[in-house]
């Protein structure tokens, strides 16, 4: 039995070829497209993912953990070794010749036969120094002034020192200590004041402390060798010169109390 197909149904196999491959180029352009796209969004998100603070206008802190490493300085030849350089003269903690204060310990019993040593002669000592820092407390000094009555029965007063300038006050031990820690330390005076109250047991007020330093600049413009202009720059850490010279005129007997 034969079938009967129209004619236009039957297709040669050189034109379903051809319908196939006209099929497969379009499926291949759409592709093209869409993996066109697909790259220009990973290369876009490769570029955000490497971007840090050494390649853009991001602040350091926004690298968090994943900051790239920083690169090992190549040392050149002929460079300075770490340490101490040949030549250069040696520093180290060094004992002194007259201690402030000997303790001497002594072995009660023998290590061998556990024997008592009291009577037992010595045959060596060994030394170590410790140096550390004296006990810190306020001092406090008193100064009582005398009135006598004369035999024409005037009555004379005798005078206070200048540091004794009120009936409790600070003296200038601790005044030079404020001035040195708020000028030639830079601190703050909130942390001048907490410093001085945990190491002196000095509660000494903020107000106190600006008063002090405004006291100690006036002081020093005030003397013939120093000039008035450069008070407002001894804040600025450019101005060492001027901060040292106030420094020492504020503080010059801080050493002298420490070492007596």
């Amino acid at each position: 039995m034969t079938l009967d197909l129209p004619e236009a149904a039957i297709l040669s196999p050189k034109l379903q070829l051809e319908a196939a491959v006209a099929a497969q180029a379009a499926v291949i352009v759409e592709l093209r497209a869409v993996i066109a796209g697909l790259q220009g969004r990973v290369a876009e998100l490769e570029r955000q993912l490497g971007r840090n603070a050494s390649n853009s206008s991001r602040p350091p802190s926004a690298d968090g953990l994943g900051k790239p490493a920083v690169p090992a300085r190549q040392r050149r030849a002929g460079a300075r070794r770490p340490g101490k350089q040949p030549g250069a003269p040696g520093a180290h903690l060094a004992r002194v010749q007259d201690p402030d204060e000997v303790i001497w310990h002594t072995p009660q019993r023998c290590r061998g036969c556990g024997g008592l040593l009291v009577l037992a002669p010595v045959v060596g000592v060994e030394a170590r120094q410790v140096l550390d820092l004296p006990e810190i407390r306020l001092r406090a000094v008193e100064h009582r002034a005398e009135r006598r009555r004369c035999d024409c029965g005037t009555v004379t007063a005798a005078g206070f020192p200048p540091q004794a300038r009120a009936a409790a006050c600070y003296g200038p031990g601790v005044r030079g200590l404020a001035c040195y820690l708020t000028v030639g330390q830079y601190l703050p005076v909130e942390r001048a004041a907490e410093l001085l109250g945990e190491v002196l047991g000095a509660s000494v007020a903020t107000g106190t402390l600006a008063a002090i330093t405004a006291e100690g600049a006036a002081g020093w413009a005030g003397s013939p060798s120093r000039s008035a202009r450069s008070w407002p720059g001894l804040r600025s850490r450019t101005s060492t010169r001027a901060a040292r010279g106030w420094r020492a005129g504020c503080t010059g007997s801080i050493r002298r109390r420490i070492r007596g």
